[in-house]
């Protein structure tokens, strides 16, 4: 209600017309507006609410009626950085960042999101006769999935969305009567819907993405990348010039610089993630390529052994984030690698790692046996 009274004295438009003017119109939300709505066209239970109810000043506070149509719609806009939203990629992303934290580990509070991020075997449980990985997890399993949600609700009435970006989904719920049904809808939808959406994006991505990767430079020097999946990620397993073991010579490179300074060591792993850049290129010989940006993270172990209680406390921290973008080698970052797609099927046609300056490699199918 404040914010709307700021609002208004902001702008000297009352909030149901700053509603229409920023949200609701651009967006053609025709059935979002304050309340009471039209009875003909409402589910009213047959238990106790306050359907048709006027909500006066504290319509800003959760006075709208809406349908699933138009939260839906409302959903998508802010999935695809709708510009009719009237906000920035960059804005949009701030938008859906924690601002403080809560009593759980769980759970982290947005402007306005109410942020979860549930145990991974909440979502993806998995029985003891299956076989686990080399974390303990069931296979394809056991990673953390952020949940952007927004409830609200009135006397008999119960709404929900909820943003999955991880999978590019959303999903909106509306609830007339139980006070218990939403959340009951919600928790089944997560717990089914979520679970089938990874196994659809492992297998798109082992699809596209995993393979062995070979070139040849005009002076003959041969390279060769591989790229696998494992329950977490993508990995680059792989990586070779004229049959030296880049991967290698990078262990050796983190102990004469990071390691220095840095009590940790290597763990061989690295795992490679999109950084969500990407430009556009003409091919010499026409046609368009996407240069997809990825980078691997250096999967570090501290080493803080002493004879004081908590020293192994920091291992717990995943730091590593700390770390991107801090080896160059010929003013390029080591751990940058360039998927090389398509622009009209996006398939991956090749895979580029600047630093070694071998141009692109072509993509072959790794063989698998049966």
């Amino acid at each position: 209600m404040l914010a709307s009274y700021a609002l208004t004295a902001h702008t000297s438009q009352p909030y149901p017309s700053l509603l229409a003017s920023l949200i609701t119109t651009p967006l053609n939300l025709s059935s979002t507006f304050p309340a009471p709505g039209n009875s003909s066209l409402a589910v009213i239970p047959p238990t106790p609410n306050n359907w048709g109810s006027s909500y006066g000043d504290n319509v800003p506070a959760g006075g709208l009626v809406s349908t699933l149509s138009d939260l839906s719609s409302f959903v998508h806009a802010i999935l695809t950085a709708n510009p009719s939203l009237g906000l920035t990629k960059s804005q949009l992303e701030a938008w859906k960042k924690p601002h403080a934290f809560t009593g759980s580990q769980y759970s982290f509070v947005g402007m306005p999101w109410e942020i979860f991020r549930p145990p991974p075997e909440a979502l993806f449980p998995f029985s003891d006769e299956e076989e686990r990985d080399e974390y303990g997890r069931g296979e394809g399993r056991g990673h953390t999935v952020t949940i952007l949600s927004k409830g609200g609700g009135a006397y008999g009435y119960h709404a929900h969305v909820a943003l999955i970006e991880e999978y590019g989904v959303g999903i909106a719920v509306l609830t007339a009567g139980g006070e218990n049904a939403v959340m009951v809808v919600v928790n089944a939808l997560l717990s089914v819907v979520v679970p089938a959406l990874d196994k659809v994006a492992r297998e798109q991505v082992r699809e596209e993405y995993v393979g062995g990767y070979f070139g040849k430079e005009r002076d003959g020097v041969h390279v060769n990348a591989t790229v696998e999946l494992d329950g977490l990620s993508l990995k680059l397993t792989g990586l070779g010039r004229n049959g030296s073991d880049i991967l290698a010579g990078l262990g050796e490179l983190w102990n004469v610089t990071v390691a220095g300074f840095l009590p940790s060591r290597l763990t061989g792993v690295y795992r490679i993630y999109p950084a969500e850049v990407e430009r556009r290129e003409t091919l010499p010989g026409g046609g368009e390529v996407v240069l997809e940006d990825w980078r691997f993270q250096w999967d570090i172990e501290f080493d803080m052994k002493s004879d004081l209680p908590g020293s192994q406390l920091s291992g717990k921290d995943c730091l590593s984030w700390t770390l991107t973008d801090w080896m160059h080698y010929g003013s390029e970052p080591i751990d940058r690698v360039v998927f090389v797609k398509d622009a009209k099927t996006g398939n991956v046609l090749g895979l580029d790692v600047p630093f070694l300056r071998t141009g692109v490699m072509g993509k072959a199918k790794l063989k698998r046996q049966a």
